[in-house]
């Protein structure tokens, strides 16, 4: 499950940090990482994340 391999670690300037406990979850995100910075920016209703970074 995705939950228990993915957690927001922080956020500062536009760049949400995420610690990732599996290869295959990081390169998922990677590939999809535009799509889920949109998703992201829609909900909340601003353009204010601009970045993914993985740890």
């Amino acid at each position: 499950m995705g939950v228990l391999n993915i957690k927001p670690s922080y956020y500062k300037d536009g760049t949400i940090f995420l610690k990732i406990n599996n290869s295959n979850w990081a390169n998922e995100i990677w590939l999809n990482k535009q799509m889920l910075i949109d998703e992201i920016n829609k909900k909340i209703g601003e353009n204010e994340v601009k970045e993914i970074k993985l740890q």
